[in-house]
């Protein structure tokens, strides 16, 4: 019979007594929930742990308990092996053996191609990953490409983006971009489909006055992506469009946007983008091409700009690039989009060429102001600022003003799980909304920092919500963690926003790879997901991403051990 302490088993579980009779059991069942859940410390080697426990720099470790992850390989890039994804493995409390794919040649031909660039897409096993992408050039019709074995037989979208140079003339048209399904094989042949196989949009493109403007670059896009040929208009605004069979996919709706550019940027006027429009109905050759009218505007006008700190005295912020973007409607046809970029200088000001309005029709624009990336000023977004014509006729005046604030301190300290700094850790914030009422709102650069000795850390960021991918460095006691969704970091525009993070106890896994070829595969990196898709979720726009519980690499001998975290 098991020895009894106020009614209590000596085995039974860590919970707390709730009565005053059991305040010294509680004291001492609390120490023992403690004792028993964090890491011993002081260890050199596995035999001074307690059993099931290993040792990572000088702190026992709980072995891995049961769970399922998913794995990626990725070898070096001289090896034989190749990435490789293991979309799900059973873990335990032994060692784990984990084979690379090897490294097999896919060989292709085209036929009757023009020079391409060629991207393999193949589904990832990982489940929710995004697509694997491979790239090459085309050469004398063939090309090829390296994967994985595991990936012979899979489903594949190879595209072929032909060499694009400016077209001279609609005459001559550029080739499409062309897609090809196919199960991927170590040999693949295709035909570049021909002329009378293609899907020919035809349309005219007018500014406000009817008239043939200057040159523009046409191409068709659906979702922003290029689908078609880039053709010039002729004198008269016409253009010419071949799109690939299969580009164009059936879930899009089969609708197709075109986009204008001037030919000769970056001041010769707006990018002009049409309506929506059904595939049928822009390829239908029993009617005359659609005519797109541009909207009517004011001519660029060249204005000054400031841009100052907010503190006392107001200082000019050189290497500021300003962004500007306005869109003008033209009724049913579509928007002409005028964006332009400057860049600061030493006194903090910047010259461009903008599209004022008037007093009677004002013209505002989408202004972000972006300092660069090791600036102590943040970035700001402002939604709607009128720009006009001016009337002064004497010294050239600013256009407008405009301030910055410094940014804010996100400081902290990373513990461990026994309340221990946790030294040389890698933390990155990566900005997933601001704080901005612009709809085209940039998000700041990710922001990067290692923690001190003492488990401190600093980082000047831009106020917002910060997802905080917190990675310890290899062989590190404590697992790594990514606070986001619910746990996403706020930091305000207060001053200073204080964020401590304590790292929850991990558990040990390890293991060795090898090759195809049996042989220990060294300095491979090594990632360790949790699949959170499910069914639908795993692809299209609902995918849901894996999350990353671990990374780390093998030894020379193709060993590793890494720290997970626990399971949920």
């Amino acid at each position: 019979m098991s020895a009894m302490i106020a009614g209590v088993p000596s085995h039974a579980p860590c919970s707390l007594p709730v009565t005053a009779l059991l305040v010294a059991a509680l004291l001492a069942g609390n120490w023992a929930c403690r004792a028993q859940n964090a890491p011993t410390t002081g260890c050199t080697a596995d035999a001074q742990c307690p059993t099931d426990n290993l040792c990572m720099t000088g702190t026992c470790v709980p072995r891995g308990t049961d769970r399922t992850v998913a794995v990626e390989i990725l070898p070096r890039t001289d090896s034989t092996a190749a990435r490789t994804g293991i979309a799900s493995l059973a873990l335990g409390p032994g060692q784990i053996a984990l084979a690379a794919d090897a490294r097999v040649p896919v060989e292709g031909t085209v036929t009757n191609a023009p020079k391409a660039h060629v991207i393999l897409l193949v589904p990832s096993p990982i489940p929710g990953q995004a697509d694997l992408q491979f790239e090459t050039d085309l050469a004398d019709f063939k090309f090829q490409l390296d994967v994985g074995s595991r990936l012979l037989h899979s489903m594949a979208t190879i595209w072929l983006i032909p060499n694009v140079d400016t077209p001279q003339n609609v005459d001559t048209p550029q080739q499409p971009p062309v897609p090809f399904q196919t199960m991927l094989g170590s040999s693949l042949n295709f035909t570049f489909p021909t002329a009378s196989q293609m899907t020919v949009v035809q349309g005219i493109l007018h500014d406000w006055w009817d008239m043939p403007p200057a040159p523009y670059l046409a191409r068709a896009l659906v979702d922003g992506k290029v689908v078609s040929n880039v053709a010039i208009t002729n004198d008269a605004g016409a253009y010419e469009l071949l799109i690939a069979p299969g580009a164009v996919p059936q879930d899009a709706g089969a609708k197709i946007v075109v986009d204008f550019t001037p030919k000769n940027p970056p001041d010769s006027g707006s990018r002009f983008q049409t309506v929506a429009i059904p595939l049928a109905v822009a390829a239908a050759t029993s009617v005359q091409p659609r005519v797109f009218r541009m909207p009517d505007s004011e001519e660029p006008a060249s204005m000054r700009f400031l841009v100052q700190s907010s503190d006392k005295g107001a200082q000019p912020i050189s290497d500021v690039t300003l962004r500007f973007h306005t869109e003008i409607p033209s009724g049913a046809d579509g928007v002409a989009i005028y964006e332009r970029e400057a860049r600061t200088d030493a006194m903090g000001e910047v010259t461009v060429s903008l599209v004022p309005g008037t007093a009677a029709e004002p013209r505002n624009y989408q202004i972000t102001i972006v300092p660069p990336p090791d600036s102590p000023y943040g970035t700001k977004c402002l939604p709607d600022v009128p720009v006009l014509v001016s009337d002064n006729d004497g010294p050239w005046q600013y256009a407008d003003t405009f301030s910055v604030d410094p940014k804010v301190t996100l400081q902290g300290m990373i513990r461990g799980n026994d309340l221990a700094p946790a030294a040389t850790v890698s933390l990155v914030a990566t900005q997933l909304s601001v704080a901005s009422d612009c709809p085209r709102s940039l998000a700041a650069s990710p922001v990067s920092a290692t923690t001190s000795r003492t488990g401190s850390f600093q980082m000047l960021v831009d106020p917002g919500t910060y997802r905080l991918e917190i990675d310890p460095p290899t062989g590190s006691p404590v697992p790594r963690l990514t606070e986001d969704g619910r746990a996403a970091v706020v930091v305000t525009g207060d001053p200073v926003t204080i964020h401590d993070v304590t790292l929850p106890a991990g558990e040990v896994v390890e293991g060795d790879v090898k090759g195809a070829d049996n042989v220990p595969l060294g300095s491979a990196s090594l990632k360790i997901y949790q699949v959170l898709c499910r069914a639908d979720t795993c692809k299209g726009p609902t995918r849901i991403p894996p999350a990353l519980q671990a990374q780390t690499r093998t030894d020379m001998r193709g060993h590793f051990r890494v720290v997970l975290p626990p399971l949920p």
